[in-house]
């Protein structure tokens, strides 16, 4: 996500297991001027793909690969542009591929012909288990964004280096999983479904179960309960699939229940955190420095949400420091980032620290205010 952040600023200044090889690279169509007849020049897609070099990407996930071991692979730069494109519209699997069959403009980002049919979902949920779940590729890919707006003049080098004026700071993020564990989250999901089946048809309030009829901490029960409101709606109302809205809530239920285990079983690296004396969440917090000149992502760290602000903090900062590409001169921050680990890197490492003194600190310099 923070990678298309970097992707989408830029275009603001701008106005699977197998074998790799080169696939789907753009063939000449007799359909190609479909292109040019639906997708205009100023579509946000069209200038993603025509303004950014995504085969940067396939280098840096290109070593996840094996040369001559297994299956033809999908080109690892076409598979993050659907993790890209999933961010950017919150589908399921299923629903963004399907979305990919009949949107055009999805199908130019992605290099494909107007007759070309996408990978499967399986594949998709496959490349993001396995080929992205690198710790250092997320500064892989923010280090990508630089490169990117050096070409386009939006940031340039000096002396070799980007010359950083960064902002610190930390944001919450809530666990996608569920806190209150698998069955309340299917029991939810279950829902969801008994209403828009309800809109269809209301009579079918005394045909299904209610959410009072089927509180169970039982986890299988609760699966079979699913798999039977699934397996009701396939035989007898399978013609309102091809409703939109319908069918997403469909895939949703669908999704969960196939995979439980991954969707709901908890989140043991997530943390419960305080948004303040009073409010508390449960996730992780996510760590910050950004360029201040042109709003892009320097670096990053996500820690579990009851971590404070130093240590992560602390972490961002010392990357940027130890990075050949970058130049950190000054840095601005909140009252948690004016302790001594970071007044301590700010002198050892030659940068100015603005930030307001945390109260317990004081104000006083050598005994003067």
């Amino acid at each position: 996500e923070l990678f298309c952040g970097n992707i989408c600023t830029i275009g603001r200044f701008l106005v699977t297991l197998g074998m790799i090889n080169t696939r789907l690279q753009l063939q000449l169509s007799s359909f190609s001027e479909l292109y040019d007849q639906t997708v205009d020049q100023h579509n946000f897609f069209r200038r993603l793909h025509d303004d950014i070099d995504f085969d940067e990407i396939t280098k840096v996930l290109l070593p996840k690969y094996s040369i001559n071991i297994g299956r033809t692979a999908y080109k690892p730069s076409y598979m993050f542009k659907l993790c890209l494109i999933k961010v950017m519209t919150d589908l399921s699997d299923v629903d963004l591929i399907e979305q990919v069959r009949v949107n055009l403009a999805y199908k130019y980002f992605l290099d494909m012909n107007p007759e070309d049919m996408p990978c499967d979902a399986t594949t998709l949920c496959k490349f993001r288990r396995q080929r992205i779940g690198d710790t250092n590729l997320l500064q892989d890919l923010l280090d990508i964004t630089f490169r990117f707006a050096e070409q386009k003049g939006i940031k340039k080098r000096v002396n070799g280096k980007f010359v950083i004026r960064g902002i610190i700071d930390a944001t919450h993020n809530l666990s996608g999983f569920n806190y209150c564990r698998p069955v309340p989250a299917l029991k939810e999901l279950a829902k969801k479904m008994r209403c828009a089946l309800y809109n269809i048809d209301e009579s079918l309030t005394e045909t299904l179960s209610k959410d009072k009829d089927i509180r169970s901490t039982d986890l299988k029960g609760e699966i079979q309960y699913c798999k039977y409101l699934i397996d009701f709606v396939v035989k007898n109302y399978s013609v309102y699939l091809n409703d939109e809205r319908f069918k997403r809530i469909y895939n949703r239920l669908k999704e969960a229940v196939d995979d439980i285990h991954t969707y709901y079983s908890g989140d043991p690296e997530a943390g419960i955190g305080h948004k303040s004396a009073d409010t508390d969440f449960y996730g992780y917090k996510t760590t910050i420095t950004v360029d201040a000149d042109t709003g892009m992502v320097v670096s990053a760290s996500v820690s579990s949400g009851e971590v404070g602000d130093v240590l992560p903090g602390k972490e961002v900062v010392e990357t940027i420091l130890q990075s050949d590409d970058y130049e950190l001169i000054e840095l601005n921050g909140d009252t948690a980032y004016s302790g001594q680990p970071f007044l301590e890197l700010a002198r050892d490492n030659n940068f100015e620290m603005l930030t307001t003194p945390h109260p317990i600190l004081g104000t006083s310099i050598d005994g003067r205010d």
